[in-house]
């Protein structure tokens, strides 16, 4: 009977229309509850209240609705606060900075860090963020961009397929920009001179508002929370500089091409004429590119310690298509910056908190599949093969939106702890299949597997995965140790 259901159902399983009804029944109770909680929402009670905590985070967990999902993140992100109160045209201040002549930045309401040593040369910035337009959700109707169907022609590689051509994230630090469609952190200094950092990123292949919403929030079904609700305060401690010495390593991490979506536009042939006619001035421009474009500007004159770097566009193109641009830009100076999900080290100078992440990573798979990662050793498939895209990026530059979606949901209300979770639930879905893998088939696994699961299903089984704040706390020390061991070793031979 099942394999009926699927054949009738393109391969998957399918739904009785009473099971449909049902389905459709319990996401508008869940939207109406959102809605209710929505417009009573009082940050200072759930801060007071222990009980009402636990019920926002299990809702939380089963997916906020998508007509309420923007408004749910700008409330978990306490993002109204900082448009209305604190930071009262600030970003729009940032904007016209963004698109006017290169100044200094030395107003501490524009610039976190006044006093920093490093100063970013904007117009590198600049030319980064422009090229990393094209790419951010290409085929997505509010991303779609007629102007740069030549360029997106050129450079249509995928973008996250190499983390590091020369054998391991070391070497980004010192790379160059020689790459056709590489990614470039460029910091620059007054005493070492310019130092540019260069990280290959992948097209996504999914998109999200003007997807059908019944498509995007998928099945909602109740969750087993079995797992106690821990904030992941101790990963924002120093990082340092990570250890990763394995050899010439491959992200094969691309994914199968996916049809456009429609979108207005001329054809190929005009795309010429319509370059001369190209807006100049950004501060004005409309559309999704235009957003993007100003966001990540102005988060690059915000903070100018980071600046910007590829991966960020992905994370700021997924905000944009359920918030306001404004709203976007605080909340991506929020997952920087503030608990729980304080991303910031992943893009900053060195990437020291990226080598962090994978190691913790590596040694939870050890942990929690013993089995796979035995295995994975045997075949030389190394964390940077395949999490270094799912972790830097938080997902958002392979998964499909459905997906993505709910794993931004959960980790805007309870940080890091969700991302390791998504991943070894992954994995344990796929363990069956790449046990009997050899390398090569495992890579080409890892580009198909975003397109072989069912959301719902992997955050069910995500929350039922035992980790726990110490676990992630232990690794984190372990390596800040290791770090402290290495540096002690080259002082004494220096």
């Amino acid at each position: 009977k099942k394999s009926k259901d699927q054949s009738k159902n393109g391969g998957k399983s399918g739904k009785s229309k009473k099971e449909e009804r049902q389905m459709k029944r319990l996401r508008r109770r869940r939207e109406k509850k959102w809605l209710t909680m929505l417009a009573q929402w009082d940050d200072q009670t759930l801060a007071s209240s222990k009980q009402r905590r636990n019920k926002l985070r299990q809702r939380v967990r089963k997916g906020i609705p998508n007509s309420c999902r923007g408004q749910g993140w700008v409330r978990i992100a306490k993002i109204k606060e900082k448009i209305e109160v604190t930071h009262v045209g600030v970003y729009a201040q940032l904007v016209a900075e963004s698109s006017g002549p290169e100044t200094d930045v030395n107003d501490s309401a524009l610039n976190p860090n006044p006093n920093t040593d490093v100063n970013v040369d904007r117009n590198v910035m600049k030319e980064t963020i422009e090229r990393d337009l094209t790419r951010t959700f290409p085929r997505h109707s509010m991303f779609y961009d007629s102007f740069s169907d030549e360029s997106s022609d050129e450079e249509d590689d995928a973008s996250f397929d190499k983390i590091s051509a020369s054998g391991s994230l070391d070497s980004i630090a010192s790379r160059s920009i020689g790459e056709e469609g590489g990614v470039t952190c460029t910091f620059s200094n007054e005493d070492d001179g310019e130092e540019e950092v260069e990280m290959q990123i992948t097209e996504p292949k999914s998109s999200s508002k003007d997807v059908d919403t019944t498509d995007m929030s998928g099945d909602r079904q109740e969750a087993d929370i079995n797992v106690s609700y821990e904030a992941d305060d101790d990963m924002s401690g120093d990082r340092q500089e990570a250890d990763i010495n394995e050899s010439a390593l491959e992200v094969i991490t691309s994914t199968p091409p996916r049809p456009p979506i429609a979108s207005p536009g001329s054809p190929k042939g005009k795309s010429s004429h319509r370059k001369k006619e190209k807006i100049v001035d950004y501060s004005q421009a409309e559309g999704g590119q235009a957003s993007l474009r100003r966001v990540l500007r102005a988060y690059s004159i915000y903070d100018p310690d980071v600046g910007y770097c590829q991966g960020m566009n992905f994370i700021a193109g997924m905000f944009i298509t359920f918030v306001t641009e404004e709203e976007a830009f605080w909340l991506l100076v929020h997952v920087m910056s503030e608990a729980p999900c304080r991303m910031r080290g992943l893009f900053g100078e060195g990437m020291s908190e990226a080598h962090q992440v994978l190691y913790v990573a590596e040694r939870l798979i050890a942990q929690f599949h013993p089995r796979l990662a035995r295995h994975f050793d045997r075949e030389n498939v190394h964390i940077t093969m395949f999490a270094t895209q799912w972790l830097l990026t938080m997902y958002t530059s392979s998964f499909p939106f459905e997906i993505v979606t709910r794993i931004w949901d959960a980790y805007l209300s309870e940080g890091w702890k969700v991302t390791y979770r998504v991943m070894l639930a992954l994995l344990e879905k796929a363990q069956p299949l790449l046990m009997k893998m050899q390398f090569e088939d495992i890579l080409n696994y890892f580009k198909e597997l975003p397109f072989e699961i069912e959301s719902n299903e992997i955050m069910e089984n995500a929350f039922k995965i035992p980790l726990k704040k110490k676990h992630i706390g232990k690794y984190a020390k372990e390596w800040i140790h290791k770090q402290e061991e290495k540096q002690n070793d080259q002082q004494q031979l220096g």
